[in-house]
């Protein structure tokens, strides 16, 4: 005899559009869960610029100035810098007070530029002068004139002629990366004829005085 015990009835399984329903339910959920962290946040983060716009302006600046900083200390250091001439040795080229702007990024010195360098190293106060002669050339100072490698120079930049030669022994031919550099005012300036300067090596060059910024009068302008 048939015993419904033995088989007892089963629940019926949900239908495919039942299944569908609670998986779009699901979705709907999760949807509403990220929009909602997704408000918070903006929230949060526009309650922190409300409340400390004064603390966010000091930071900006801050970065500004920062960046500024380094900008300017590459520019001195590599590029160029700025000296004011002090003293009558480069007259009347330059008088003291002239403003000058020193190129310093990839130089290499050249007869006839007007340099600035540290005599023996001391950088405590450098000095301003005239390349006369560079590496591998023979100068010889006598007789009131210049020569370089035998040849009398012509120098139309002259405040005072060469009546002093110093106390170096010439000819002085100059060693590789050293350079003879001398006063424009030859009777009032202390350069390479004198032996407590000496010759200059080219890693104690400041750079090459470029252009005169200040006076602006007729001397204004570049130092080429």
């Amino acid at each position: 005899m048939f015993d419904e015990k033995q088989f007892p009835e089963q629940e019926p399984e949900e239908t495919t559009e039942e299944m569908t329903e609670e998986l779009a339910e699901n979705e709907s959920v999760d949807e509403a869960d990220v929009t909602f962290c997704e408000i918070e946040e903006e929230v949060v983060a526009s309650g922190f610029a409300a409340t400390h716009p004064i603390l966010k302006e000091i930071v900006d600046w801050i970065v500004v100035l920062a960046a500024a900083l380094v900008i300017t200390f590459v520019i001195r250091t590599f590029v160029f810098t700025m000296v004011v001439v002090d003293g009558p040795s480069m007259e009347n080229t330059l008088k003291t007070g002239d403003r000058l702007a020193v190129v310093r990024l990839a130089y290499e010195p050249k007869q006839g530029d007007i340099i600035v360098f540290y005599p023996n190293g001391n950088k405590e106060r450098p000095y301003i002068k005239r390349v006369i002669a560079i590496e591998g050339q023979t100068i010889d100072v006598r007789d009131g004139n210049v020569y370089v490698d035998g040849a009398l120079i012509e120098e139309p930049y002259l405040g005072s002629p060469t009546t002093e030669s110093g106390n170096q022994s010439y000819p002085i031919t100059l060693p590789e990366g050293y350079l003879f550099a001398m006063g424009d005012n030859r009777q009032q300036s202390l350069d390479c004829r004198s032996t407590s300067v000496g010759l200059v090596d080219y890693q104690d060059v400041v750079g090459k005085a470029w252009v005169r910024l200040f006076p602006f009068d007729n001397r204004f302008g570049s130092l080429y």
